[in-house]
């Protein structure tokens, strides 16, 4: 959504500023913008299903204390990775905090 809004901007700053270069543009860019829209319609579609069906319950549960640690584990692979993640982190922490009261 804020790549079109970034590309409706940009024309129209191409509007404003610079018409020749729009004039050579405009076509060429409305197309392409008419084409993506057209390759959207099927996944509109979908989410519009998808969401008619979902109202009022979601499968995302809420997540509870353990959520962030249980995401670590994951996303490090293991355990032992996520203690040492944990390490590293506290560790590079220290440091920063050393550097600023060296800096003071």
């Amino acid at each position: 959504m804020f790549i079109l809004l970034a590309q409706v901007l940009y024309f129209t700053g191409l509007f404003l500023l610079a018409r020749a270069t729009f004039q050579r543009h405009w076509r060429r860019w409305l197309t392409t913008q008419f084409a993506i829209g057209l390759l959207f319609v099927p996944w509109a579609i979908v989410i519009v299903q998808q969401v008619k069906q979902a109202k009022h319950a979601y499968w995302i549960s809420e997540p509870d204390w353990l959520t962030p640690l249980r995401t670590l584990i994951e996303y490090s692979g293991s355990l032992w990775l996520a203690l040492l993640l944990l390490v590293l982190f506290v560790y590079g922490l220290q440091r920063c905090y050393d550097g600023l009261s060296a800096m003071i």
